[in-house]
């Protein structure tokens, strides 16, 4: 997203306790939740510049840090509204602070938020003490979903809500990923609001090159949210057409934390780990067609209905056809929808004709395939996007 930007451009405040992997900005400043504690008492320093030059492999500077950021519990609404009392508590906006940014001298914030209502507090604080615009980024609909089925979780989406509101009141532009975002926040908050959807990683760009003989349907990512379940329904059912044609078509997932044991008995799922660098481009290369899922849980459905993921932009650049199986109406959906650029299955019933029709229609995968390059470059082509970006912020900014 900032590919257009010269790295004398930009500096990072983040919270997250790892080190930068890319040289990518002038410079990082980090406070995590450790140093928000220690924060809490007077005289203590909290936070500090970070290089990339420290990056030694390892994202999470820690094994210890590295447990504690991977508990499933962290999500739980007490330990969210715990960490925004730390933060609430905390002197993070310290003499340090003050200095490197005094020193960097940003002309706006760049504010990517989500379910941690102290980013918000971050980002109004630091504009208001330099009196600079925010810039808000919503990758995912936090304000409007409600998964709300206690008291403590009410509370603390209706803390979360009061925090985005006031937020998006003193932003001086809202960019959403997705239609389905842009239209709600416009109607919600009567805000300047622009689209600039998630951007492809370089070198995915129409990668198919030759036919072959069709075999592997792959999926790449994590299987939480229930995804699980509807990767289940593509195994039973390719295992129902390899029975019938007597064919080994196969489902490779290729995720973290995932055993076998969890889809005993579909012999066409193979489970491969997770893969990175030159081991996911070449499997990603050979995939006859790209699998999307989400789940068809109501809560789950709630949770992503705003989002496009990364896999979505990369998948569509690739040119290898995609066969989406999710519920209607959230966005990833109905973005392949409009633009036609992929196999949409929205219910069980459909599901082996939608297969079939990818298996034998060579026409009509060539269609989606074409479709697919083209709706990548007019939305999620990365320097196209970045470019865009960077004319925003000068007009903003005045340079």
């Amino acid at each position: 997203m900032f590919s257009a930007f010269k790295k004398e451009e930009l500096c990072q405040l983040y919270v997250y306790p790892s080190f930068p992997n890319v040289d990518a900005v002038n410079s990082c400043y980090r406070i995590t939740d450790r140093d928000a504690v220690k924060a809490i008492v007077p005289g203590l320093r909290t936070g500090g510049e970070v290089s990339a030059h420290e990056y030694t492999g390892n994202m999470i500077e820690n094994k210890i840090d590295g447990m504690l950021y991977a508990k499933k519990s962290n999500d739980s609404a007490f330990k969210r509204i715990a960490r925004d009392i730390v933060w609430k508590c905390s002197n993070w906006y310290s003499r340090e602070l003050r200095e490197w940014l005094n020193r960097e001298a940003p002309d706006c914030i760049f504010l990517a938020p989500g379910y941690a209502g102290f980013i918000y507090d971050v980002a109004l604080k630091i504009a208001d003490a330099r009196h600079i615009p925010i810039i808000t980024y919503i990758c995912d609909d936090y304000y409007v979903t409600d998964t709300a089925n206690t008291w403590l979780v009410r509370y603390q989406q209706s803390f979360l809500r009061k925090k985005i509101y006031q937020t998006m009141k003193q932003s001086r532009l809202m960019i959403a990923i997705s239609e389905e975002i842009k239209t709600k926040y416009i109607k919600e908050f009567a805000v300047d609001c622009t689209l600039i959807m998630t951007g492809a990683n370089a070198g995915m760009f129409d990668c198919v090159t030759y036919q072959r003989p069709f075999k592997k349907f792959s999926y790449f990512g994590n299987i939480v949210l229930n995804r699980k379940e509807s990767l289940v329904d593509i195994g039973k059912v390719l295992d129902e057409i390899n029975l019938e044609r007597g064919t080994d078509y196969q489902l490779n997932i290729y995720t973290r934390r995932a055993e076998s044991s969890e889809f005993k008995g579909i012999k066409s799922i193979r489970i491969c780990g997770f893969v990175t660098g030159e081991a996911f481009t070449k499997a990603f290369a050979e995939a006859d067609c790209l699998v999307h899922v989400e789940s068809f849980d109501k809560e789950m459905v709630d949770l992503v209905s705003g989002s496009i993921s990364t896999k979505i932009a990369d998948s569509l650049a690739s040119g290898i056809p995609m066969l989406s199986y999710a519920p209607s109406g959230i966005a990833s959906v109905e973005h392949l929808r409009r633009n036609n650029c992929a196999f949409i299955v929205d219910n069980y019933d459909c599901l082996k004709n939608t297969i079939c029709q990818i298996l034998d229609d060579d026409e009509k995968r060539r269609q989606i395939s074409q479709n697919a390059i083209r709706t990548a470059e007019k939305y999620h082509a990365s320097d196209k996007n970045s470019e865009y970006l960077k004319t925003l912020i000068k007009k903003i900014v005045g340079v």
